[in-house]
């Protein structure tokens, strides 16, 4: 009882951006890969360089299961009612993968998991991930990141990309999906058109 009380708190005090408290104690959502947020560059082309993930990090505090609310006086807060399925870093892999397959910059996307070699690799670091409350009556999906493309141990081409969406009808799996692929498709673009790349032994 207790504990439900202290939930009842948190929820009114995150009225206004969250909503109210649901019947249910949490909805849990996921992060998966969207087609809607990637700039296709162009069709898939066997000339271009492969690329393999070595890793995808998030920083704290967005890399939490709770989603993260930024307010207007600057201070975080951790929604009790809306969570994600598992921790980021973990759901974002696959759909990194997927993303930067979309984007048509690449020949060939690898898993880190993979025994197979490519031309580069790739690390992702997200540097927020969460619902950006600080406008008054403004329910933002945000996601912010950089991404550094790897010769051996040298990087030879960095890009950021950012994207947020407004989530007033709730469905926080369909905007986190988006906002993370526009931002890694904008990443890898600009990464790509500041520092052309070229398939090992060509």
């Amino acid at each position: 009882m207790q504990k439900l009380f202290i939930l009842a708190l948190l929820a009114t005090a995150l009225a206004g951006c969250i909503g109210s408290a649901p019947s249910r104690i949490a909805d849990n959502w996921a992060i998966e890969f969207s087609r809607a947020g990637i700039e296709t560059v162009k069709p898939k082309d066997s000339s271009l360089p492969s690329i393999k993930i070595s890793s995808v990090n998030v920083r704290a505090p967005w890399d939490g299961t709770r989603l993260a609310v930024m307010r207007k006086d600057g201070s975080v807060a951790f929604d009790p009612f809306n969570t994600f399925a598992s921790a980021p870093q973990i759901m974002l892999r696959g759909v990194a993968q997927d993303s930067l397959e979309g984007t048509g910059l690449f020949s060939l996307v690898l898993a880190n998991t993979s025994n197979a070699s490519a031309d580069y690799s790739a690390e992702i670091i997200v540097t927020r991930l969460a619902l950006d409350c600080r406008e008054e009556n403004q329910r933002l999906a945000t996601c912010a990141l950089a991404l550094s493309i790897i010769d051996g141990r040298k990087v030879v081409a960095t890009g950021r990309g950012e994207a947020s969406l407004p989530t007033e009808n709730g469905d926080y799996s369909t905007a986190f999906s988006k906002v993370f692929c526009t931002a890694l498709s904008q990443g890898a673009r600009r990464a790509i058109e500041e520092n052309p790349l070229a398939p090992k032994g060509r």
